[in-house]
């Protein structure tokens, strides 16, 4: 009986298709998000037992919210600041 070491690998890539091309993806700022204005199914997933980390979604198009700094998902229809597209 011979026994052989078994090993496999999981790799998971970012979803990108609504990047139009890759430009500016090498130096991109950081920002807050104000997760209470985010949908979960729409613009994020949670984690589970297997996956504790829940993820935005990639392509979520945001607008910062005037009075507190933060970004929320873009809505054209606030009058919080959110109305102004600010990236995605």
């Amino acid at each position: 009986m011979t026994i052989q070491p078994v090993s496999t690998s999981e790799y998971t890539t970012a979803n990108r298709e609504w990047l139009a091309s890759l430009h500016g993806t090498d130096s991109t700022d950081t920002i807050t998000l104000d997760l209470p204005l985010f949908t979960e199914g729409v613009h994020y997933v949670c984690g589970d037992g297997c996956d504790p980390y829940g993820r935005v979604l990639s392509g979520v198009p945001v607008g910062r919210v005037a009075e507190s700094g933060l970004y929320g998902p873009y809505d054209p229809e606030a009058h919080c600041g959110r109305q102004i597209l600010r990236g995605s």
